[in-house]
């Protein structure tokens, strides 16, 4: 006798049921299983954390009851990753899915790690599954070959550097770029340059420095620098190389990454086209005798005259001792009354540098967009400031007169002065 299929399947199961041991619980709906890796990291040290999330195949709903949560350390989502397609636990087999973390531990001690949970249904009813309460052992970094500069690095990482263009001329800019990779936290640290750059040899100009991950079986972090040099003199230029520190938790020991930026041939300023040539006054009319009436004074007007110029220049020399706005204002009539863009444009973001810093003392070392960040928004020097970073972007877009002009100079230069 036939006996139709799901039939069967029915009776078989009845059959089960019936031969169950009494009192037999049903397999859970979900398992949850935590995996971390180091357990005793350093301070700042990369700690890969894998929830796996394992469900029966009967499962028809999975949320968080209690989501994971780190508010004592920094936490980085990672991509889940499917381990296994199915698993076999006490003989039920489950799905797998990983909920993964990269973890940054900001502080040394035990630290616990979130008391989360996870809700699971199926037709026949639903259960809440604890998250299984780990911590971690954080170890300080040791003090034994710290460098004294130590930005909390711990790698292991590795720099590089790229000049573009290797060769310009005088009144142009080179662009350096250095990148940063490695696993450890990469997100705050800057590099340094070794020997540093002298003021008087290169302006050197930082952007704000940018970030990008790297996603795998852990959290690959890139940091990107990126500086814009500026030559004060030709011929060959060593540059600097860049290094940054980091502590290596294989060998316990603090390290230094170190690439060269090489040498930058700078040449002589480019010829320039000369600006059109002023209409010449007209000559004077004659003076008058020396035994006319008006020829007896031109000796004494003229003496008077050479005489209270000297004194104003005096008068100007001791001012300029003692009034900071007086290098603004030379600076300004350079800006004002050179022909060259690039000489105009150096000149107009030196005198608005220069006006800063009668308030603010560090607006000459700053970048723009530091300048910016320091200043009150809305405020005069935070207008002014904006206006630095476009004449100084327009210098080394290679239109030194685009996007601002001496108007907007000394109308931010005016607004300054009556701060």
């Amino acid at each position: 006798m036939n006996i139709p299929r799901p039939l069967a399947r029915a009776i078989l199961f009845a059959g089960l049921a019936a031969g169950a041991a009494p009192g037999a619980s049903p397999p859970p709906r979900c398992r949850l299983e935590v995996g971390i890796r180091p357990e005793r990291p350093f301070v700042g040290e990369q700690v890969l954390y894998d929830l796996r999330i394992l469900r029966r195949l009967d499962v028809t709903e999975l949320h968080w009851e209690r989501p994971l949560s780190f508010p004592t350390l920094r936490a980085e989502w990672l991509p889940g990753r499917v381990a296994d397609a199915n698993v076999v636990r006490s003989g039920e087999t489950y799905r797998v899915y990983s909920e993964r973390r990269a973890l940054f531990p900001v502080q040394a001690g035990e630290q616990d790690l979130p008391n989360a949970a996870v809700r699971c249904a199926t037709p026949g009813g639903e259960e809440i599954v604890e998250v299984p309460r780990r911590n971690l052992a954080v170890k300080a970094l040791p003090d034994a070959g710290r460098p004294a500069d130590f930005q909390g690095l711990v790698g292991p990482v590795q720099v590089s550097v790229t000049t573009a263009p290797e060769a310009i001329a005088l009144g142009e800019s080179v662009r350096l770029s250095v990148v940063a990779r490695g696993t450890g936290n990469l997100f705050t640290v800057r590099p340094r340059f070794v020997p540093e750059l002298e003021p008087s040899e290169v302006e050197l100009f930082a952007h704000p420095p940018e970030s990008a991950r790297d996603v795998g079986r852990a959290l690959s972090v890139r940091r990107y620098f990126a500086f814009d040099l500026v030559p004060r003199r030709a011929g060959t230029l060593r540059l600097p190389r860049v290094e940054l520190d980091f502590f290596d938790p294989k060998t316990g020991r603090y390290e230094v990454a170190r690439a060269e930026a090489g040498r930058l041939s700078v040449a002589p300023a480019r010829a320039r086209t000369p600006a059109p040539a002023e209409p010449k006054p007209r000559p004077a009319a004659p003076s008058a005798p020396a035994g006319t009436a008006s020829g007896r004074w031109i000796l004494p007007v003229a003496g008077g005259a050479i005489a209270a110029f000297l004194g104003l220049g005096l008068w100007l020399r001791r001012r300029g001792a003692h009034d900071p706005w007086v290098e603004v204002e030379r600076l300004a009539d350079t800006a004002r009354g050179s022909p060259a863009p690039e000489e105009s444009a150096r000149a107009a973001g030196a005198a608005l540098r220069a006006a800063l810093a009668i308030g603010l003392p560090e607006a000459r070392a700053l970048s723009a967009e530091e300048l910016i960040a320091r200043s009150p928004g809305g405020s005069a020097p935070h207008a002014a400031a904006r206006l630095v970073s476009r004449i100084e972007s327009s210098r080394f877009a290679g239109t030194p007169g685009a996007g601002w002009s001496i108007d907007d100079v000394d109308r931010h230069l005016g607004a300054l002065r009556g701060c």
